[in-house]
């Protein structure tokens, strides 16, 4: 029941903030938090004397990926989304490997696995776009403060007066 209203609060949250224009990180986190729920839902399964790291690891896992899109949400830096975006990608690479595992110890479905490998490509697939964008941003933004400082100083070069001319 706890786990339904935190889901229930994580929607209205991205639907409120989807309209000030932020929808893709907004739907990243929300979906990040419903496989975090469902990998967490695999981890209960492992017993404690058999996998307690196998666990801990899948859990810390799953917890960083939208940690690390809240994280990003408090900047407006588009370089410390960027490292966030990069964080959470491995860290989805880091569940996909502990759940291999988790089927080959017999802790989850084929059904399962293949459901969340689904979830996890989805949200692969979204992070990688829109890392390729913000890095296609922060290129752009680098090339025109580069040609704003050439054509400064191309400016400031027409403006001094010829010295040791005659």
């Amino acid at each position: 029941m706890r786990i339904k209203s935190k889901q229930m609060d994580a929607r209205s949250a991205a639907s409120t903030n989807a309209r000030s224009g932020e929808v893709s990180r907004y739907w990243l986190w929300e979906k990040s938090f419903e496989l975090a729920v469902a990998i967490f839902t695999v981890a209960d399964r492992i017993p404690a004397e058999l996998g307690l790291s196998l666990s801990a690891q899948m859990r810390a896992a799953a917890l960083s990926v939208p940690a690390r899109l809240a994280r990003s949400r408090s900047t407006a830096s588009p370089r410390e989304l960027s490292r966030s975006l990069d964080a959470a990608i491995v860290a989805l690479g880091e569940i996909e490997s502990q759940l291999a595992l988790c089927r080959d110890l017999g802790y989850v479905t084929e059904l399962e696995e293949r459901r969340l490998r689904a979830q996890i490509s989805e949200l692969k697939r979204s992070a990688l776009r829109l890392l390729r964008r913000l890095r296609a941003l922060l290129m752009e933004s680098r090339l025109q403060a580069v040609s704003d400082r050439i054509a400064a100083i191309i400016c400031d070069a027409r403006d001094e007066p010829a010295s040791g001319r005659s």
